[in-house]
């Protein structure tokens, strides 16, 4: 019997054959946890978050966006309409209906939303009638670009388009009055999207607004990963009668002065009012991103603004990953033929735009984040070539990223490398091509965190620190021993400031995009033995290419090998190099991430800083990653492939195991792949390179029956191998040649060749021409120009039906498999 299942229903496959594309970016696919989330934010933004900052309001609620005359016109008919009480003699001035004195949260939540209703609906009142007043000065200044609603939404979570989601909500959020049609059972109320959160509002009885910064935070997390045209947001506490205002983008947080808004009503009117009035990218809203719309028999192929369409009413049926965007970048304006740059950080100015339709997330799960790359991946079409039929579309692949200001963005990387080739006459191969690469500007500005989005505020005092003890420990009574302590609980939130004087200042990030020319499948992806192994043996000759012309990936991944479907030398290419960096003149920052790449897949010697051997490194920086680092990642990934699949395809169920087998194998693989401690999983990446049989019981004992025969041998060489160089320091050109001749000999071994025709063994043709009929599924559903491609298709319709197709493969064809959805699974985040 099978150790594993060939299904889960909880993962169902779309019409292309490919499960849901929601997906997190763990290894395992269990559902996200507020908890998980909690430790995340508190990691993410510890050192990075500062409140009290010094002319916030001025800075980013400043006079030119909304006047002063505008602010006093508002609060003026407020006040006459006994919204708001000024002071008197004996009485101070307070809202109308607002509880001064609130026993719990649940009494201020209905008054406070009507009450910020009325706000914004004065404010729309106002713009209104300036619009009638010819030459007003005020007309010139004030546009209402948001029509915006406040919503309860305290005891329900808004609607996610990730199912992994953690099921958390905020307790009044403004929202926009055409998306809040979410479906929902009949009878029961609509229901607000995280895609359409434009601002969320924590409220606490109690006056400490600290209480709700972690709240604030996990609010908006959710709502950037579900608002890809989303750059950075505004988040509001009020805390019992007072406003603070959180400014959260990828650098960190920052917070304005609490305003008492009893005390300080035109302030405060002034932040409500300006969250309808600014403009979109004040706010944060991405004017280079919008949502694409189809040609139809009255209107031609079009793009509008998310904030201004109902999520419901979109056609993607509340799938991110399918929703369609329009972007605009710079055409290429630098030649790959040629041998020199002019090191323009901007490829493509002077050449005009070009617009490009982005048809399919590949990535999302890098977004789950607020400070970093929060790297977005799409597969994308040209704008002009939108007309043509879905065949003749040459497809492209765009990626999204925030990169540390101070690294050379990845575009700059790729042309660098493909430069040096051209100088030195060496082909590249192993590697994706670009097409183009720029930095986003807005309004003609560099799209930068500290400059465009911050206005260069800057924090005042030291960061919170956020993991403060909430608890104090205080002798129990009178003469009590010293160690007889009562630990007393303080108040949840309270954070002092952080002591640590060696922090360093939040770091400026750099919003860039990259246009990919290189299209292909995911490695989990490959459909038989000799192609993944093929595929790895030129990725790694790719890894080379990228070495010898001055680059070092340093994030080796399944998720970074390509699958191409053409032949040797390309068989898969790298990509991303978003990691990477020109090691001949790379300089360590002092607040550098530490060691990067993809914890599951690291080295020991990375993550510790200690040779495998010899114990700490008497390198003054600690030991700095190498190729053969990158190597050990790859040999990793195999280990992880042979463990957790369970073979091309599909994900290893082991739902059949004895349960003290699975309960083992579960072990291992959360020690050694999904554990989330650098130092944990350091260490056990130590014990399986220095101690073979620790290898042999934890990696090679516990293969899936698809990998056990064709994949522990190569896995032994490589093992070797690896623990060899590191004894002897001997990271040369040598061991590449050994890596490559493992996999091309594993590619062309008996074994690998007639795996799936040997008896018994037909489940594994089955997995094998699902994995092929669903990539040509895909590729008629979306589309392929490339003629190395559309051979693979026809090679794949031939070896799946046993039949010679002749002529090109025609629209609509479904590659022969039938019409039964195939059981292969994708992986998203890759190219």
């Amino acid at each position: 019997m099978s150790d594993v299942s060939d299904s889960n229903s909880q993962y169902a496959e779309d019409k292309y054959g490919y499960p849901p594309h929601n997906r997190d970016s763990r290894h395992s696919y269990r559902p996200t946890s507020v908890a998980d989330v909690e430790g995340i934010v508190m990691t993410e933004m510890r050192h990075r978050t500062y409140k009290d900052t010094k002319t916030f309001l001025a800075t980013h609620f400043d006079e030119k966006e909304i006047p002063s005359a505008f602010v006093k016109a508002v609060y003026n008919t407020l006040v006459s309409n006994k919204k708001y009480i000024p002071a008197s003699p004996g009485s101070r001035g307070h809202w109308a209906g607002l509880p001064l004195d609130p026993s719990d949260e649940k009494g201020i939540y209905a008054p406070l939303t009507k009450m910020l209703d009325d706000i914004t609906g004065e404010c729309a009142r106002q713009v209104e009638e300036l619009t009638k007043t010819a030459g007003s000065s005020q007309q010139k200044q004030v546009t209402q670009h948001f029509d915006i609603v406040w919503r309860d939404e305290h005891s329900r979570s808004p609607v996610s388009s990730h199912n992994d989601s953690a099921d958390i909500w905020p307790d009044i959020v403004a929202t926009f009055k055409q998306a809040v049609t979410a479906p929902a059972r009949k009878g029961s109320p609509s229901r607000v999207w995280w895609r359409s959160v434009h601002v969320p509002l924590e409220v606490k009885k109690a006056a400490n607004a600290d209480a709700a910064v972690i709240q604030i935070f996990r609010y908006i997390r959710q709502s950037l990963w579900d608002q890809p045209d989303r750059r950075f947001m505004f988040g509001l506490v009020f805390a019992r009668h007072t406003l603070t205002v959180w400014h959260v983008d990828h650098s960190g947080a920052l917070a304005g002065v609490p305003i008492n808004i009893h005390e300080n009503p035109l302030d405060f009117i002034r932040v409500i009012v300006g969250l309808a009035v600014k403009s979109p990218e004040a706010l944060g809203w991405d004017p280079t991103m919008q949502i694409y719309f189809d040609a139809t028999e009255r209107l031609p192929r079009r793009a509008r603004a998310s904030y201004t369409i109902d999520p419901g009413d979109l056609a993607d049926e509340g799938d991110l990953y399918k929703t369609k965007w329009v972007v605009t970048l710079p055409k290429p304006d630098w030649d790959p033929s040629a041998a020199k740059s002019d090191g323009k950080d901007n490829v493509g100015v002077e050449d005009g735009n070009e617009r490009f339709v982005l048809f399919l997330a590949l990535s999302l799960s890098r977004a789950q984040a607020i400070v970093g790359r929060v790297s977005r991946v799409w597969k994308a079409w040209k704008w002009m070539d939108m007309h043509l039929p879905i065949a003749e579309r040459k497809v492209y692949v765009i990626k999204d990223t925030w990169r540390n200001a101070r690294r050379v963005v990845e575009g700059a990387l790729y042309r660098d490398a493909t430069l040096s080739a051209r100088r030195k006459g060496s082909a590249m191969s192993g590697v994706a091509q670009m097409h183009s690469f720029c930095i986003v500007r807005i309004n003609g500005d560099k799209d930068t965190t500290l400059v465009a989005v911050r206005r260069k505020l800057k924090p005042s005092g030291k960061p919170l620190k956020l993991d403060t003890n909430q608890f104090y420990a205080r002798p129990n009574g009178p003469g009590s021993p010293r160690d007889q302590n009562v630990h007393v609980f303080l108040d949840k939130d309270v954070f002092d400031e952080d002591p640590d004087e060696d922090f360093p200042p939040p770091a400026d990030r750099i919003h860039s995009r990259l246009v990919m020319a290189t299209y292909g499948w995911p490695l989990l992806q490959f459909h038989d033995l000799p192609e993944l192994f093929g595929g790895v043996h030129d990725a790694i000759k790719g890894h080379r290419w990228l070495h010898n012309h001055g680059i070092l990936h340093r994030d080796i991944s399944y998720t970074n090998i390509l699958l191409t479907g053409q032949d040797a030398p390309n068989r898969a290419v790298m990509i991303d190099l978003d990691n990477a960096i020109a090691y001949e003149t790379h300089k360590t920052l002092a607040d550098d991430e530490r060691s990067v790449g993809t914890l599951a897949f690291m080295s020991f010697e990375v993550l510790k800083s200690k040779h495998y051997f010899e114990g700490d490194s008497d390198e003054p920086e600690g030991i700095k990653h190498n190729l053969v680092h990158d190597l050990e990642s790859y040999f990793w990934v195999l280990c992880w492939i042979g463990v957790c699949r369970k073979g091309p395809g599909q994900q290893r169920v082991v739902t059949s195991m004895p349960k003290s087998q699975r309960d083992n194998w579960q072990e291992e693989v959360d020690t050694n792949f999904e554990e989330k401690r650098p130092k944990a999983i350091a260490n056990a990446k130590q014990d399986l390179i220095l101690k073979p049989k620790a290898f042999g019981a934890s990696v090679l004992d516990l293969l899936s029956p698809y990998f056990t025969e064709p994949l522990r041998a190569p896995l032994l060489q490589l093992h070797n191998a690896l623990r060899t160089a590191y004894q002897k320091h001997d990271y040369s050109d040598k061991l590449y040649e050994t890596f490559l001749k493992v996999f091309d000999d594993a590619a062309k071994s008996n074994v690998a060749t007639s795996w799936h025709a040997r008896p018994g063994h037909e489940s594994y043709a089955e997995m094998e021409k699902t994995v092929l009929h669903a990539r040509a599924r895909e590729q008629l559903a979306f589309g392929v120009h490339q003629p190395a491609l559309k051979a693979a298709i026809k090679r794949n319709r031939e070896e799946m039906t046993g039949q010679t197709v002749i002529g090109p493969v025609a629209e609509g064809d479904d590659g022969g498999a039938g019409a039964q959805p195939p059981q292969a699974r994708r992986q998203k985040t890759m190219y």
